[in-house]
């Protein structure tokens, strides 16, 4: 018998599934828009200075987590491999190369389809030889006295997003060739899958963040030591989680 408490059970039944179908297709429209809309970058590839024998991290993000993106150094179209690894963190897409020597300075592109972001990888080394070759200091290691650390260049406060990589690069001399240690707030560092810690035969030092932590902010400081003297150079790390 059709009741008035069944007309109305029936009215209720024909509203949710209407909201539903109505729910179904916003989702269908908002998936389409999302496939179709032109893929951007919500931050651009920054340029930076690397130092050989070990390896830099380009990173960018994208306006989509399922935007696909193809790396470029010049004209050439890089794949992955011993040199090269690419991956992605949602929609933060991430290169790095490895074994870097001088002829990995150059523009790197990660193109997205509708837009390219490119910047500078500079071997930092390539600069800071030319530098060390000055008469002054070529006087100051080849003196017959023992000399304590200077740092011809030395750690620079940055600003990075959370889930980012980072790295802090300074080059150290002195005779006899010092020891160095990286510290975080007062506590010494230890390479580990977080910390990376790179150095080579001519004074240049690198401690390389892989993925950013709002813990992570603090000041990091490089000490450098020999039996002449100690020296340090510091620099903050501000961490954009929002």
């Amino acid at each position: 018998m059709f009741t008035p408490a069944r007309s109305f059970e029936m009215r209720t039944h024909f509203l949710v599934s209407l909201v539903n179908v109505l729910s179904l297709m916003l989702l269908f429209n908002m998936r389409v828009y999302q496939l179709l809309a032109p893929v951007v970058f919500k931050k651009e590839l920054e340029s930076q200075d690397a130092l050989e024998g070990g390896k830099a991290t380009l990173s960018c993000e994208i306006s989509s987590p399922d935007g696909k993106v193809t790396w470029r150094k010049g004209p050439t179209v890089l794949t992955q491999g011993e040199k090269y690894s690419m991956e992605h963190r949602g929609s933060i897409q991430i290169l790095v190369v490895h074994k870097l020597n001088a002829e990995d300075s150059g523009e790197y592109t990660c193109d997205t389809g509708d837009k390219q972001s490119t910047a500078t990888l500079t071997i930092s080394c390539s600069h800071f030889r030319a530098y060390l070759k000055l008469s002054d200091v070529s006087d100051y290691l080849l003196s017959s006295y023992p000399a304590a650390p200077v740092f011809l260049t030395e750690l620079q406060s940055q600003d990075v997003p959370d889930g980012y990589p980072v790295s802090f690069d300074c080059v150290v001399i002195g005779k006899p060739p010092p020891s160095v240690r990286w510290f975080k707030d007062g506590k010494l560092l230890e390479e580990n899958d977080h910390y990376m810690i790179n150095e080579d035969q001519e004074g240049c030092h690198q401690l390389i963040i892989t993925s950013v932590l709002p813990s992570d902010m603090g000041v990091y400081r490089c000490m450098a030591e020999n039996s002449s003297g100690i020296a340090a150079t510091k620099a903050e790390l501000r961490v954009d989680s929002e």
